[in-house]
C-alpha cells in the first residue's frame, strides 16, 4: 500500500486500526535516531494506554516493510546476526525486532522488560536501537491522553520543535482566544507546555480536553510524519474543522491518523486536497479498501453508516 500525505484509516469497533499503528510505529523506532526511541515509546503508550504496550507488540509478532526495507519480530537467536548488538545480554524477557534489506539484517530494535518480584527500574522496560544507515525518520505516534501525566509531558518536550509548534498552534487556536507561551516551571520545577488564554496562564494538562486535542495535534506537527490514534477525541465539530484545517494546511507532514467519526472524516475532505487523501477502511474480516479523497466523498454516507461501531458481523 502507497501512503499518501493524509492517510485516514476508518472502520468499525475492532477492526485493528490501533493495532496497524503501533506496529508501523515499532518499525518507525527502529528506523530513527536512537536518541529519540525511549521519549518515542513512552508517548506511543497512549495508543493503547499501556505502557508495556510495546513489549506486548513484539511478543504478539508483526511484519511489515517500509521503503523498501523489512521490519519483523524474531528471536532472540537472530541478534547474533547484528554486529553492533547491545552489551546487555539477553534474558527470557527481551524482545527483538529486526530490520532488513535485500536479505540483509540491518538493525534491531530490542526490548527488555523488568519482572515482577525484581528490582524496579525506573522505568519498568527500556527500547534500545542500533542506528540503520539512510534512515532517520522525524515521526511522532500519539493519542490523546487521559489523564496527560509529567512523564508524557516530558517526553513530548524532547520532540517538539517549539519554533516551528507556535506558528502552527497559533494558526490552528486563531479566534479561539488562546496562544502558545513555551515552557515554564511551576512552583514545584515541573517544566510545563503553558499557554495564555483569556483566563491567564494554562498549563497544557488543564486546558479544556478539546482544546488538549487541537494544542497536542499542534505540537505532534513539529514533526514530519504524525501518527495519530482517535483524532477526533473529545472535539466538537467545530473544533474538528480546526483540526482538519491544520492537518490540510500542513504540506510538509504526512498524517496517518484512525478516526470513527463522520465529520471529522468529511472536514478533512474538505481541508485537504484530495490528490493528498488516502481513505483505508478495515473490515472485521482483516481486509482493507482504499479509496482516494474523491471516491471517499462520494461515498461519504454509505462510509459514515459503519464508522459508530454499527457493524455487520
Amino acid at each position: 500500500m502507497e501512503l499518501r500525505r493524509v492517510n485516514v484509516l476508518t472502520g468499525c469497533n475492532g477492526t485493528f486500526k490501533t493495532s496497524i499503528l503501533e506496529a508501523l510505529t515499532a518499525s518507525m523506532l527502529v528506523l530513527t535516531s536512537p536518541d529519540r526511541v525511549q521519549p518515542l515509546s513512552i508517548i506511543a503508550a497512549t495508543l493503547r494506554m499501556d505502557e508495556f504496550w510495546l513489549y506486548k507488540l513484539l511478543g504478539d509478532g508483526f511484519k511489515l516493510e517500509i521503503d523498501g526495507m523489512e521490519v519483523r519480530t524474531a528471536g532472540i537467536e537472530e541478534l547474533g546476526r547484528i554486529k553492533s548488538q547491545s552489551p546487555l545480554p539477553p534474558s527470557p524477557f527481551t524482545r527483538i525486532a529486526m530490520v532488513e534489506k535485500g536479505g540483509e539484517a540491518k538493525g534491531f530494535l530490542r526490548v527488555d522488560a523488568t519482572p515482577a518480584g525484581m528490582p524496579l527500574q525506573q522505568v519498568p522496560y527500556f527500547a534500545t536501537v542500533s542506528r540503520v544507515d539512510d534512515a532517520n525518520y522525524d515521526f511522532i505516534a500519539l493519542s490523546t491522553p487521559n489523564p496527560l501525566t509529567q512523564q508524557f509531558t516530558d517526553s513530548l518536550m524532547k520532540l517538539v520543535d517549539y519554533a516551528r509548534a507556535i506558528r502552527l498552534f497559533n494558526a490552528a487556536f486563531e479566534g479561539l482566544e488562546a496562544s502558545f507561551m513555551g515552557l515554564k516551571p511551576d512552583e514545584f520545577g515541573r517544566h510545563d507546555v503553558v499557554f495564555v488564554t483569556r483566563d491567564g496562564e494554562r498549563p497544557i494538562q488543564y486546558l479544556g480536553s478539546g482544546y488538549l486535542s487541537l494544542a497536542l495535534m499542534a505540537l505532534a506537527a513539529s514533526n514530519g510524519i504524525v501518527i495519530y490514534d482517535n483524532v477526533e477525541l473529545h472535539m466538537h465539530p467545530w473544533l474538528m474543522e480546526k483540526a482538519a484545517k491544520l492537518i490540510g494546511g500542513t504540506g510538509d507532514v504526512q498524517w496517518i491518523i484512525t478516526t470513527q467519526s463522520g465529520e471529522m472524516l468529511s472536514s478533512i475532505l474538505e481541508a485537504a486536497d484530495l490528490d493528498d487523501v488516502l481513505v483505508i477502511e478495515s473490515s472485521r474480516n482483516r481486509l482493507l479498501r482504499t479509496y482516494d479523497g474523491e471516491e471517499a466523498r462520494r461515498r461519504i454516507e454509505e462510509l459514515n453508516e459503519d464508522l459508530r461501531g454499527n457493524c455487520v458481523w
